[in-house]
């Protein structure tokens, strides 16, 4: 139980819960101890070169082992569909050996945690993967994992298709962070916090319908826990009269004006990420925290923070930051209210909600196709997006073992490790607890305070930063010209000059390599254009093992030649927006005292 609550501590959850209920399985299966040669042939092709492997069952543990093995470089994900099965497992056999193994990354148990499982595989993984069932499942159960194979493709769908939507945003995931870099220079990080609420009770507070039937408890929870508004719900709040303690932002685009707009919206403290939309912070001022994003390239680069930094995760919902904002603060205890991830009664947002277009909102309410577990056992009418936060909540909270999650979400969406309370009873158990009206404001004022001692310290840091890309962004840019009249030759000299051509590719492989290993690539060139550079990298190796001079050249004279049309074009909008960084930064350094 020590190796499952540290590794994989989801499923010590559940293991906990099913042993609190004395849920026991009356049947399961029992692995052979001898060694299967036919499954594991079978399982080899399955499998092949593949370097990520999904592996239905666990039972005891066996034909994992062998899978192991066999492939003792390969990355293992675990799916255990039966809790009890497992749980007998524990009780009755040393597992200690295989759940020890540090390529098992990810282990679900059960159905209710295969969807947090996917959301891990979609986010963090890259490349195909091999389906793989143990001998009993392929006999007993091959229509479940067939059913589950074609689940995770359709997520993966739709996944990748609000990846590709993220695509179109690349710009403001670059302009944000620049644009926002001066307020680093006199406003604290979260890392600045060192928890000055330890142990206490936080209320996540999203914009589902079901506030409007509990907003009376969350008021009367206000003065014992950190009332913590997520997003566009501090509109629902200010309209019942509610002002958090703190509120959070995720979104980079515009939408974020028309939602701070309301009278008081901007009143709170402010809890943001760099990569969120820049102008709220330019309305803000002050009172506010900064996070940085693990995917936020730019803010990573040019503030030159390494891999021990505490990031904080990033997901669909700014729930998922607001969490993460408790735990810097020191709760231990997190209760997540209008957190429906669903429609309840036909609504979509709780009232006072006024920022999106209410035809839309209406549409998907009444098109909804997809339905989805509420914490009472019945079903809520839900959208893939929807679907999507739910489990990248799930995901944030199963890292955080640590911490106690309640659902006091009346009539929403189950959420994995957060447990079902009702607001009545989540207030009477933290109603002996204390939070000050100004508990976050008075930490941030006094935090801002101490950075004085190194705003000029930070400023120089910068704009040395800053400099150093913009001159390395002119060398890149005289590379990609000299690269781009390269490729315009090669085909030519394919067709007439074989020897020529590969002294001209082995010269772009070189120019080319010397770009991609810049330290800031990822960061401008990535981050504006994921796809194009994703796309191409799934090309090279093709590209890289075809002998045929004019095949060859065909490929990078196709492909190369648009992308490095496509980056020469992006330098002169990525320089500009470097000017108005610079500027945003010269700006604070004239308010420092001289």
């Amino acid at each position: 139980m020590k190796i499952i609550r540290e590794k994989f501590p989801n499923v010590s959850l559940m293991l906990q819960e099913l042993h609190a209920n004395k849920e026991t399985s009356e049947s399961f299966s029992i692995e052979s101890g001898e060694f299967d040669a036919a499954w594991i042939e079978a399982v080899d092709g399955a499998i092949g070169d593949i370097k990520l492997i999904f592996v239905y069952g666990f039972s005891q543990g066996i034909g994992l082992s062998d899978i192991i093995e066999k492939y003792p470089d390969r990355l293992i994900i675990v799916y255990e569909p039966d809790e009890s099965s497992f749980l007998h497992a524990v009780h009755q056999y040393d597992l200690s050996p295989v759940l020890e193994w540090p390529k098992i990354i990810w282990f679900s148990l059960g159905e209710d945690q295969l969807n947090m499982l996917f959301y891990n595989i979609c986010t963090y993984m890259d490349g195909e993967l091999a389906f793989v069932a143990l001998r009993q499942y392929l006999n007993d159960s091959f229509d479940s994992l067939k059913e589950v194979k074609s689940k995770f493709l359709e997520y993966q769908f739709t996944f990748e298709s609000n990846r590709l939507t993220m695509n179109f945003f690349g710009e403001d995931w670059v302009r944000n962070p620049l644009n926002q870099l001066h307020v680093t220079v006199n406003q604290p990080s979260v890392i600045d916090l060192n928890l000055p609420y330890q142990g206490a009770t936080a209320v996540i507070v999203a914009s589902g319908p079901s506030l409007n039937g509990d907003i009376e408890w969350l008021k009367k929870m206000k003065d014992h826990a950190l009332i913590i508004s997520a997003g566009s719900n501090i509109q629902a709040l200010l309209n019942y009269g509610l002002t958090p303690h703190l509120t959070t932002i995720l979104d980079g685009s515009p939408i974020n004006e028309k939602v701070f707009s309301v009278p008081g919206a901007l009143e709170p403290p402010l809890l943001f990420s760099l990569s969120a939309y820049y102008g709220i912070s330019d309305m803000k001022k002050e009172n506010m925290i900064y996070a940085v994003f693990q995917n936020d390239l730019v803010s990573r680069y040019v503030l030159d923070l390494d891999a021990t930094y505490p990031y904080f995760y990033s997901t669909p919902t700014v729930s998922g930051t607001a969490i993460q904002a408790a735990i810097s603060l020191g709760a231990k205890r997190i209760v997540l209210m209008g957190q429906d991830l669903s429609f309840q009664n036909g609504q979509f947002y709780a009232s006072g909600v006024k920022h999106a277009d209410q035809d839309e909102l209406e549409s998907q309410v009444q098109n909804a196709r997809f339905k989805v577990k509420n914490v009472f056992g019945e079903e809520n009418d839900t959208t893939p997006a929807f679907k999507l936060m739910k489990d990248s909540l799930e995901s944030v909270i199963s890292v955080f073992s640590e911490v106690e999650f309640l659902n006091a979400t009346r009539g929403g969406a189950r959420i994995e490790g957060a447990k079902w309370m009702d607001p009545e009873r989540v207030y009477e158990l933290i109603k002996e607890e204390s939070i000050p009206q100004d508990a976050i404001l008075k930490v941030v004022r006094e935090l801002s305070e101490k950075s004085k001692n190194t705003q000029a310290e930070k400023v120089g840091a910068l704009e040395n930063r800053i400099t150093l890309l913009t001159e390395e962004l002119l060398i890149v840019k005289g590379t990609l010209f000299d690269i781009k009249k390269k490729i315009g030759k090669i085909r030519e000299f394919a067709r007439t000059k074989p020897k020529k051509a590969w002294d001209a590719l082995a010269n772009i492989e070189l120019a080319w390599r010397d770009i991609v290993n810049r330290p800031w690539f990822e960061a401008v060139f990535l981050t504006l254009n994921p796809k194009s550079i994703h796309d191409f990298d799934r090309l090279l190796p093709s590209a890289s093992l075809e002998q045929d001079i004019i095949k060859k050249v065909d490929l990078i004279h196709e492909h190369l030649g648009s992308l490095v049309s496509l980056m020469s074009d992006e330098i002169p909008r990525v320089m500009d927006m470097i000017e108005e960084s610079m500027n945003r930064i010269k700006n604070e350094t004239n308010k420092l005292p001289q």
